[in-house]
């Protein structure tokens, strides 16, 4: 028998068969394949969502400065196609505040905290994760604060800044009383004195505090800079050890350094006559190599320190 003749013979019996009613086969794999992935999507699986906190009920007068930011992983089961058409936001873990004083406390979280989405059939099984979750609450406070101008660069060759100002020079913040409190001023946005060729005011923002406290008044504050004729004068002066070591002789090389100034002509005629000063950087004995640092009052810039470093020598005393 001819093995070929009898396999062709098969190949073509089984096309003519599949051939035939072709139609309600197609529909018949059709139907298969819906109900299969129809039997996917509705058969219950679990998926873990991270979920966000959402404090309600804050009671008045108070902040909530820890506690608001973390989120829990939750494991939850429902149909697979509805726990995949779904997001962490549309879940919360709810914590009621009401009652409760400025300070810190600590809510175990459960399973009935945490609210899914309406509409779905949803089981809340578990929080995987870290379940206790520290709040804290501060009492809410406004308070006057200084506004303190923030400039940067240099004027022009031949000018120097005598002040910079604020106006208003007090704004009022509202935020969390520990937050306040430990304010002493808020600065503005950065304003560039390069360029900058006579006195005036820039209106310009104040720079962002704690993300709990906010402006009651405006943003916006106006600096006033009041420029100067820059005048140079020139000393040579000796250098100081500030704060030295007891029990060890001191020695400077050189002695005597070079400084010049500039500044505005009222700011040089108050000023006598500088102080330089050096500090150890180990109260042990040894030779240093230190900067120079003079001392001015505001409105004052070095032009010149020569030499910049002096030899700073610490000895033991005779008998020490």
């Amino acid at each position: 028998m001819d093995k070929s003749k009898d396999n062709s013979s098969g190949i073509r019996r089984f096309w003519a068969h599949l051939r035939e009613n072709w139609g309600l086969k197609v529909a018949a794999l059709l139907v298969a394949c819906a109900l299969w992935i129809y039997a996917a999507a509705t058969a219950e699986r679990i998926r873990t969502y991270n979920v966000p906190v959402v404090l309600t009920n804050v009671p008045p007068g108070t902040i909530v400065t820890a506690g608001n930011e973390r989120s829990v992983p939750v494991k939850v089961r429902g149909r697979g196609i509805d726990l995949i058409s779904t997001d962490d936001e549309e879940f919360s873990a709810v914590v009621d505040l009401q009652g409760h004083q400025p300070g810190s406390l600590v809510h175990r979280l459960t399973s009935a905290d945490i609210e899914p989405p309406p509409g779905y059939d949803f089981t809340v099984l578990e929080i995987s994760g870290e379940d206790e979750l520290r709040i804290t609450l501060d009492a809410e406070k406004t308070s006057m604060i200084r506004v303190r101008p923030r400039v940067y660069g240099q004027p022009p060759e031949g000018l120097v800044l005598l002040s910079a100002s604020s106006q208003p020079d007090w704004v009022r913040l509202r935020g969390p009383a520990a937050a306040l409190d430990s304010m002493d001023y808020v600065e503005t946005a950065p304003v560039d004195l390069s360029g900058l060729t006579e006195s005036g005011g820039v209106q310009v923002g104040l720079m962002p505090t704690s993300p709990s406290v906010e402006l009651v008044d405006s943003n916006v504050v106006v600096v006033n800079l009041e420029l100067s004729s820059a005048e140079t004068r020139s000393f040579t002066l000796p250098v100081e050890l500030e704060d030295p070591p007891e029990g060890l002789r001191v020695s400077i090389e050189p002695r005597r350094v070079e400084l010049l100034i500039q500044g505005p002509a009222a700011r040089l005629e108050e000023l006598i006559e500088p102080e330089l000063v050096v500090h150890a950087p180990l109260p042990l004995p040894g030779v240093y190599e230190v900067p120079v640092l003079p001392r001015l009052p505001d409105g004052v810039l070095v032009k010149s320190v020569s030499p910049p470093r002096v030899t700073l020598i610490l000895e033991k005393s005779p008998g020490g």
